[in-house]
């Protein structure tokens, strides 16, 4: 089954109600929520404007350099990701 564009934003939103296993901390819960419209975001821009809405491109641009390990973002100061390509 290939998945479409429409697809990641459905996936994006849904995250939205699944908090991410932080339900239970209000602060981890609150950044995981702001990360998650972060993404949202990004793909609704993209959707309209591609890769000529700047932050789109540079979002696309630190991202073919990102790697993950496991869940969590460097951004919300939780392990697993940083966009410099190293790993918490």
């Amino acid at each position: 089954m290939e998945l479409t564009f429409e697809d990641a934003l459905r996936i994006a939103r849904g995250c939205t109600d699944y908090g991410g296993g932080h339900r239970g901390n209000a602060e981890h819960y609150e950044i995981y929520q702001h990360g998650i419209q972060t993404v949202i975001n990004a793909l609704a821009a993209a959707s309209n404007r591609g890769l000529e809405d700047t932050q789109v491109a540079a979002l696309h641009a630190m991202g073919a350099n990102a790697k993950v390990s496991g869940a969590g973002t460097a951004s919300a100061g939780l392990p697993g990701y940083t966009a410099g390509g190293d790993t918490e």
